[in-house]
């Protein structure tokens, strides 16, 4: 879709089938410095981000083997720091808890 995307600076080492997220071509470095080091922090800890320029176009959190709360929280604590922030949150959970059997 042409957006630049930012991985959060704890799972850039992770991988998806065998290609780690710190060598995806249109991964950001740095994020854009719109906003207050309160923000950004915030920001830097959401699992992704797609930036288009210095906007960010969407955020998702991926929650798969943490509390599903730590990823809303995250969500909310932007929203509450940045409420003219019009932007689709998104939380992406497995249909079923990981049973730790497979």
């Amino acid at each position: 879709m042409g957006f630049h995307v930012w991985v959060a600076r704890n799972d850039r080492g992770k991988d998806y089938k065998g290609k780690k997220f710190a060598e995806l071509s249109k991964l950001k470095d740095e994020l854009p410095l719109q906003f207050d080091d309160a923000t950004n922090k915030t920001i830097e800890m959401i699992d992704v981000l797609w930036l288009k320029g210095n906007a960010i176009t969407a955020a998702f959190e991926i929650e798969s083997t943490t509390s599903i709360y730590s990823g809303l929280l995250r969500m909310s604590d932007l929203i509450a720091m940045q409420p003219n922030l019009n932007i689709p949150l998104y939380l992406v959970a497995p249909d079923e808890p990981d049973s730790g059997t497979g």
